[in-house]
Protein backbone atom coordinates (compact mmCIF):
# COMPACT_ATOMS: atom_id res chain seq x y z
CA UNK A 1 0.00 0.00 0.00
CA UNK A 2 1.13 3.60 -1.22
CA UNK A 3 2.27 6.10 1.74
CA UNK A 4 0.38 9.41 1.14
CA UNK A 5 4.13 10.96 -0.58
CA UNK A 6 4.25 8.01 -2.67
CA UNK A 7 0.55 7.92 -3.93
CA UNK A 8 1.28 11.91 -4.32
CA UNK A 9 4.50 11.53 -6.11
CA UNK A 10 2.63 8.71 -8.09
CA UNK A 11 -0.74 11.62 -9.15
CA UNK A 12 2.20 14.68 -10.01
CA UNK A 13 3.55 11.96 -12.13
CA UNK A 14 0.65 11.00 -13.55
CA UNK A 15 -0.75 14.44 -14.14
CA UNK A 16 3.00 15.55 -16.07
CA UNK A 17 3.60 17.79 -13.00
CA UNK A 18 7.05 17.52 -11.21
CA UNK A 19 6.92 19.34 -8.22
CA UNK A 20 3.77 20.69 -6.05
CA UNK A 21 4.13 23.72 -3.62
CA UNK A 22 1.84 23.11 -0.84
CA UNK A 23 0.80 26.44 1.16
CA UNK A 24 -2.67 25.62 2.83
CA UNK A 25 -2.32 23.92 5.76
CA UNK A 26 -4.79 21.25 5.55
CA UNK A 27 -2.69 20.17 2.50
CA UNK A 28 0.59 20.58 4.19
CA UNK A 29 -0.62 18.54 7.24
CA UNK A 30 -2.07 15.27 4.82
CA UNK A 31 1.05 14.78 3.16
CA UNK A 32 3.97 15.64 5.74
CA UNK A 33 3.90 12.49 8.61
CA UNK A 34 4.77 13.71 11.96
CA UNK A 35 4.97 11.76 15.04
CA UNK A 36 1.59 13.27 16.91
CA UNK A 37 -0.96 12.71 13.80
CA UNK A 38 -1.04 15.76 11.93
CA UNK A 39 -1.40 18.30 15.08
CA UNK A 40 2.54 19.30 15.80
CA UNK A 41 3.12 20.95 12.62
CA UNK A 42 4.51 24.27 12.89
CA UNK A 43 3.22 27.27 10.48
CA UNK A 44 4.94 27.06 7.08
CA UNK A 45 5.01 29.28 4.54
CA UNK A 46 5.28 26.12 1.79
CA UNK A 47 6.33 22.59 1.73
CA UNK A 48 7.77 21.70 -1.42
CA UNK A 49 6.85 18.13 -2.92
CA UNK A 50 8.71 16.44 -6.07
CA UNK A 51 10.13 13.10 -6.62
CA UNK A 52 13.10 13.70 -4.05
CA UNK A 53 13.05 14.49 -0.48
CA UNK A 54 10.27 17.05 0.27
CA UNK A 55 11.39 20.67 2.11
CA UNK A 56 9.96 22.23 4.13
CA UNK A 57 10.18 26.49 4.11
CA UNK A 58 8.69 27.94 7.82
CA UNK A 59 8.69 31.37 8.36
CA UNK A 60 11.81 32.62 10.68
CA UNK A 61 9.92 32.34 14.03
CA UNK A 62 9.06 28.62 13.46
CA UNK A 63 12.46 27.51 12.05
CA UNK A 64 13.63 25.82 15.33
CA UNK A 65 10.14 24.42 16.15
CA UNK A 66 10.33 22.66 12.87
CA UNK A 67 13.46 20.92 13.51
CA UNK A 68 12.65 19.87 16.87
CA UNK A 69 8.97 18.69 15.49
CA UNK A 70 9.71 16.93 12.02
CA UNK A 71 13.36 15.22 12.63
CA UNK A 72 13.57 13.92 9.49
CA UNK A 73 12.41 16.64 7.24
CA UNK A 74 14.47 19.19 5.81
CA UNK A 75 14.04 22.32 6.73
CA UNK A 76 15.14 25.58 4.73
CA UNK A 77 17.60 27.76 6.47
CA UNK A 78 14.90 30.21 7.05
CA UNK A 79 15.68 31.81 10.28
CA UNK A 80 15.80 35.86 11.11
CA UNK A 81 18.05 37.43 8.75
CA UNK A 82 18.24 34.66 5.73
CA UNK A 83 16.54 34.92 2.93
CA UNK A 84 12.81 35.25 2.58
CA UNK A 85 11.04 31.74 2.54
CA UNK A 86 9.17 32.26 -0.89
CA UNK A 87 12.81 33.29 -2.31
CA UNK A 88 14.12 30.40 -0.95
CA UNK A 89 12.01 27.89 -2.04
CA UNK A 90 12.67 29.57 -5.84
CA UNK A 91 16.11 28.57 -5.63
CA UNK A 92 15.26 25.13 -4.50
CA UNK A 93 12.73 25.12 -8.03
CA UNK A 94 15.59 26.23 -9.78
CA UNK A 95 17.91 24.25 -8.15
CA UNK A 96 16.51 21.03 -8.43
CA UNK A 97 15.28 21.27 -12.33
CA UNK A 98 11.91 21.61 -11.58
CA UNK A 99 10.24 23.25 -14.98
CA UNK A 100 6.11 21.95 -14.49
CA UNK A 101 4.11 22.63 -10.87
CA UNK A 102 1.41 22.53 -9.42
CA UNK A 103 0.52 24.58 -6.39
CA UNK A 104 -2.19 25.76 -3.91
CA UNK A 105 -3.69 29.02 -4.51
CA UNK A 106 -1.43 31.87 -2.95
CA UNK A 107 -2.22 35.25 -2.53
CA UNK A 108 -1.09 38.21 -5.69
CA UNK A 109 1.88 38.90 -3.80
CA UNK A 110 3.32 35.08 -3.88
CA UNK A 111 2.30 34.62 -6.86
CA UNK A 112 4.13 37.63 -8.67
CA UNK A 113 7.22 36.65 -6.54
CA UNK A 114 7.40 32.96 -8.16
CA UNK A 115 6.16 33.35 -11.27
CA UNK A 116 8.96 36.24 -11.80
CA UNK A 117 11.70 34.10 -9.90
CA UNK A 118 10.97 31.09 -12.22
CA UNK A 119 9.95 32.36 -15.95
CA UNK A 120 11.68 29.01 -17.35
CA UNK A 121 8.66 27.45 -15.29
CA UNK A 122 5.07 26.85 -15.44
CA UNK A 123 3.20 27.67 -12.54
CA UNK A 124 -0.74 25.66 -12.11
CA UNK A 125 -2.60 27.12 -9.46
CA UNK A 126 -5.12 24.58 -8.39
CA UNK A 127 -6.48 24.82 -4.96
CA UNK A 128 -8.53 21.50 -5.41
CA UNK A 129 -5.30 19.66 -5.83
CA UNK A 130 -4.78 18.64 -2.66
CA UNK A 131 -8.30 18.25 -1.17
CA UNK A 132 -9.21 15.56 -4.70
CA UNK A 133 -6.33 13.46 -2.96
CA UNK A 134 -7.77 14.09 0.74
CA UNK A 135 -11.02 12.96 -0.41
CA UNK A 136 -11.60 9.00 0.37
CA UNK A 137 -10.69 9.16 3.98
CA UNK A 138 -8.32 6.35 5.03
CA UNK A 139 -8.51 3.93 8.04
CA UNK A 140 -6.66 5.83 10.36
CA UNK A 141 -8.56 9.15 9.82
CA UNK A 142 -12.02 7.54 10.20
CA UNK A 143 -10.58 6.44 13.38
CA UNK A 144 -9.75 10.13 14.35
CA UNK A 145 -13.13 11.43 12.27
CA UNK A 146 -15.10 8.88 14.65
CA UNK A 147 -13.46 10.22 17.91
CA UNK A 148 -13.90 14.09 17.07
CA UNK A 149 -18.09 13.18 16.96
CA UNK A 150 -17.37 11.56 19.90
CA UNK A 151 -16.24 14.70 21.60
CA UNK A 152 -18.54 16.43 19.50
CA UNK A 153 -21.71 14.87 21.30
CA UNK A 154 -20.71 15.37 24.90
CA UNK A 155 -20.18 19.05 24.03
CA UNK A 156 -23.87 19.24 22.59
CA UNK A 157 -25.11 17.43 25.57
CA UNK A 158 -23.24 19.33 27.73
CA UNK A 159 -24.63 22.62 26.30
CA UNK A 160 -28.12 21.66 26.40
CA UNK A 161 -27.42 20.06 29.90
CA UNK A 162 -26.55 23.85 30.95
CA UNK A 163 -29.60 25.31 29.13
CA UNK A 164 -32.29 27.20 31.16
CA UNK A 165 -34.07 30.04 31.74
CA UNK A 166 -31.96 32.63 33.12
CA UNK A 167 -28.47 31.11 31.68
CA UNK A 168 -26.64 32.66 29.26
CA UNK A 169 -25.25 31.87 25.66
CA UNK A 170 -21.73 31.98 27.52
CA UNK A 171 -22.67 29.86 30.16
CA UNK A 172 -23.92 27.28 27.48
CA UNK A 173 -21.05 27.90 25.63
CA UNK A 174 -18.64 27.23 28.50
CA UNK A 175 -20.16 24.70 29.61
CA UNK A 176 -19.56 22.71 26.55
CA UNK A 177 -16.53 24.27 25.35
CA UNK A 178 -15.10 22.66 29.08
CA UNK A 179 -16.39 19.01 28.06
CA UNK A 180 -14.77 19.03 24.69
CA UNK A 181 -11.71 20.35 26.26
CA UNK A 182 -11.05 18.09 28.64
CA UNK A 183 -12.25 15.12 26.75
CA UNK A 184 -9.56 15.86 24.41
CA UNK A 185 -10.14 18.68 21.58
CA UNK A 186 -7.69 20.81 20.58
CA UNK A 187 -9.99 24.15 19.70
CA UNK A 188 -13.64 24.52 20.90
CA UNK A 189 -15.59 27.09 18.96
CA UNK A 190 -18.90 27.58 19.61
CA UNK A 191 -21.80 29.78 18.62
CA UNK A 192 -24.96 29.80 20.55
CA UNK A 193 -27.92 32.12 19.39
CA UNK A 194 -30.54 33.25 21.73
CA UNK A 195 -34.41 34.26 21.28
CA UNK A 196 -34.03 36.43 18.16
CA UNK A 197 -30.43 36.21 17.47
CA UNK A 198 -31.75 32.42 15.99
CA UNK A 199 -32.60 34.01 12.88
CA UNK A 200 -29.77 35.20 12.37
CA UNK A 201 -27.22 32.54 12.22
CA UNK A 202 -27.33 32.26 8.50
CA UNK A 203 -26.09 35.54 7.09
CA UNK A 204 -22.61 33.98 7.87
CA UNK A 205 -22.24 37.60 10.03
CA UNK A 206 -22.66 35.47 13.28
CA UNK A 207 -24.55 38.08 14.23
CA UNK A 208 -25.82 37.27 18.02
CA UNK A 209 -25.78 38.48 21.75
CA UNK A 210 -24.03 35.89 23.87
CA UNK A 211 -24.94 38.00 26.52
CA UNK A 212 -28.79 37.45 26.30
CA UNK A 213 -30.05 35.18 28.65
CA UNK A 214 -32.98 32.84 28.13
CA UNK A 215 -36.27 33.48 28.86
CA UNK A 216 -39.21 30.75 28.75
CA UNK A 217 -40.40 30.22 24.69
CA UNK A 218 -37.25 31.19 23.39
CA UNK A 219 -35.32 29.21 20.75
CA UNK A 220 -31.69 27.86 21.48
CA UNK A 221 -29.19 27.34 18.42
CA UNK A 222 -25.89 25.77 19.43
CA UNK A 223 -23.38 25.66 16.48
CA UNK A 224 -20.19 23.89 17.76
CA UNK A 225 -16.38 23.44 15.53
CA UNK A 226 -13.87 21.44 17.10
CA UNK A 227 -10.49 20.53 16.40
CA UNK A 228 -8.89 16.78 17.31
CA UNK A 229 -5.53 16.11 16.07
CA UNK A 230 -6.39 18.56 13.32
CA UNK A 231 -9.78 17.12 12.04
CA UNK A 232 -12.73 19.05 11.94
CA UNK A 233 -15.77 18.26 14.14
CA UNK A 234 -19.32 20.04 13.29
CA UNK A 235 -22.75 19.68 14.47
CA UNK A 236 -25.62 21.72 15.14
CA UNK A 237 -28.64 21.01 17.15
CA UNK A 238 -32.06 24.23 18.11
CA UNK A 239 -34.45 23.97 20.80
CA UNK A 240 -37.36 25.63 22.25
CA UNK A 241 -36.87 26.54 25.98
CA UNK A 242 -40.44 26.15 27.76
CA UNK A 243 -43.48 26.47 25.47
CA UNK A 244 -42.94 27.04 21.59
CA UNK A 245 -45.14 29.17 19.56
CA UNK A 246 -47.19 26.99 16.36
CA UNK A 247 -44.54 29.43 14.01
CA UNK A 248 -41.37 28.34 15.71
CA UNK A 249 -42.55 24.66 16.23
CA UNK A 250 -42.76 24.93 12.48
CA UNK A 251 -39.56 26.15 11.91
CA UNK A 252 -37.67 23.18 13.78
CA UNK A 253 -40.15 20.68 12.32
CA UNK A 254 -39.41 21.89 8.29
CA UNK A 255 -35.59 22.46 9.02
CA UNK A 256 -35.50 18.22 10.52
CA UNK A 257 -37.59 17.00 7.08
CA UNK A 258 -35.10 18.62 5.65
CA UNK A 259 -32.29 17.07 7.25
CA UNK A 260 -33.99 13.71 7.01
CA UNK A 261 -35.11 13.56 3.53
CA UNK A 262 -31.40 14.36 2.33
CA UNK A 263 -29.76 12.30 4.53
CA UNK A 264 -32.31 9.63 3.04
CA UNK A 265 -30.86 10.66 -0.14
CA UNK A 266 -27.35 10.71 0.30
CA UNK A 267 -26.08 7.97 -1.57
CA UNK A 268 -23.01 7.27 -3.53
CA UNK A 269 -23.67 8.68 -6.79
CA UNK A 270 -26.13 10.87 -5.68
CA UNK A 271 -25.28 14.63 -6.87
CA UNK A 272 -24.79 18.01 -5.46
CA UNK A 273 -27.98 19.52 -7.01
CA UNK A 274 -30.29 17.23 -6.34
CA UNK A 275 -29.34 16.98 -2.81
CA UNK A 276 -29.61 20.89 -2.55
CA UNK A 277 -33.09 20.99 -4.29
CA UNK A 278 -34.35 18.78 -1.33
CA UNK A 279 -34.35 21.45 1.03
CA UNK A 280 -34.97 24.02 -1.35
CA UNK A 281 -38.15 22.47 -2.94
CA UNK A 282 -39.49 21.37 0.23
CA UNK A 283 -38.76 25.37 1.75
CA UNK A 284 -40.10 26.87 -1.38
CA UNK A 285 -43.38 24.43 -1.12
CA UNK A 286 -44.33 26.58 2.16
CA UNK A 287 -43.34 30.13 0.33
CA UNK A 288 -39.98 30.00 2.61
CA UNK A 289 -37.15 29.85 0.34
CA UNK A 290 -35.87 33.06 0.52
CA UNK A 291 -35.16 32.07 3.89
CA UNK A 292 -32.60 29.40 3.29
CA UNK A 293 -29.12 31.12 2.38
CA UNK A 294 -26.53 29.03 2.63
CA UNK A 295 -24.95 25.51 1.91
CA UNK A 296 -26.44 21.99 2.48
CA UNK A 297 -23.09 20.03 2.75
CA UNK A 298 -19.25 20.43 3.00
CA UNK A 299 -16.66 18.12 3.58
CA UNK A 300 -14.90 16.84 6.76
CA UNK A 301 -11.52 16.24 7.48
CA UNK A 302 -8.37 18.85 8.03
CA UNK A 303 -10.01 21.89 5.94
CA UNK A 304 -11.23 22.95 2.70
CA UNK A 305 -12.58 19.34 2.26
CA UNK A 306 -14.81 17.67 -0.65
CA UNK A 307 -17.16 17.23 -1.47
CA UNK A 308 -19.50 19.73 -1.28
CA UNK A 309 -23.45 20.38 -1.50
CA UNK A 310 -24.85 24.13 -2.55
CA UNK A 311 -25.83 25.56 -5.20
CA UNK A 312 -23.48 25.50 -8.18
CA UNK A 313 -21.27 22.59 -6.65
CA UNK A 314 -21.45 19.83 -9.04
CA UNK A 315 -19.93 16.91 -6.73
CA UNK A 316 -21.50 13.65 -6.70
CA UNK A 317 -21.24 11.68 -3.71
CA UNK A 318 -18.69 8.50 -3.48
CA UNK A 319 -17.84 5.98 -0.83
CA UNK A 320 -15.31 7.30 1.73
CA UNK A 321 -16.83 10.80 2.01
CA UNK A 322 -16.76 12.39 5.20
CA UNK A 323 -19.44 15.38 4.99
CA UNK A 324 -21.95 17.17 7.24
CA UNK A 325 -25.70 17.81 6.36
CA UNK A 326 -26.69 20.93 7.67
CA UNK A 327 -30.38 22.11 6.54
CA UNK A 328 -31.27 25.75 8.22
CA UNK A 329 -34.43 28.18 7.92
CA UNK A 330 -33.85 31.87 9.20
CA UNK A 331 -36.89 33.68 9.24
CA UNK A 332 -36.50 37.42 11.03
CA UNK A 333 -38.73 38.33 13.75
CA UNK A 334 -39.54 34.63 14.34
CA UNK A 335 -36.46 32.43 15.06
CA UNK A 336 -34.37 30.40 13.49
CA UNK A 337 -32.84 26.82 13.59
CA UNK A 338 -30.35 24.30 11.97
CA UNK A 339 -29.71 20.43 12.24
CA UNK A 340 -26.20 19.31 11.62
CA UNK A 341 -24.86 15.96 11.81
CA UNK A 342 -21.20 14.16 10.84
CA UNK A 343 -21.83 11.73 8.41
CA UNK A 344 -19.70 8.96 6.45
CA UNK A 345 -20.78 7.89 2.68
CA UNK A 346 -20.20 3.92 2.60
CA UNK A 347 -21.47 1.61 -0.20
CA UNK A 348 -24.91 1.60 1.75
CA UNK A 349 -25.66 4.79 2.01
CA UNK A 350 -25.27 6.80 5.18
CA UNK A 351 -23.70 6.34 8.73
CA UNK A 352 -24.01 9.45 10.82
CA UNK A 353 -21.35 9.98 13.27
CA UNK A 354 -22.42 12.41 15.77
CA UNK A 355 -25.64 11.03 17.92
CA UNK A 356 -26.21 13.76 20.60
CA UNK A 357 -30.47 13.97 20.31
CA UNK A 358 -31.37 15.41 17.48
CA UNK A 359 -34.98 16.48 20.07
CA UNK A 360 -32.68 18.29 22.74
CA UNK A 361 -34.60 17.99 25.89
CA UNK A 362 -36.94 21.08 25.86
CA UNK A 363 -37.41 22.37 29.37
CA UNK A 364 -40.21 23.66 31.49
Amino acid sequence: MQTRLQRLQTALAEAGYDGYIATQRANQLYFITSPQPVSDLPPVAAILFSQEEPVLFPGPSFVDACRDHLPGYIIAPTDVGAAPALEQLAQEIQRRGLRNLVLDVVDRTAEALLRSALPAATLTLDDLWGPRLRRTKEPGELELIRETARISDLGMVAAFAAARPGASGRDIAAASAAAMLRAGAEEAALQVAVGPATAYQGTGDWIYDPRRRIEPGDMLLVDMAIRYHGYLGDQTRTAIIGEPTPQRRRIIDLVQQAYRDTVAAMKPGAASPDLYRITTDLLAAHGLRRHFPHHISHGLGLGADLPRVAEGSTDVLQVGDALSCEPGLYIPGVGGARFENMLLITENGVEELTQSPFDPIILD
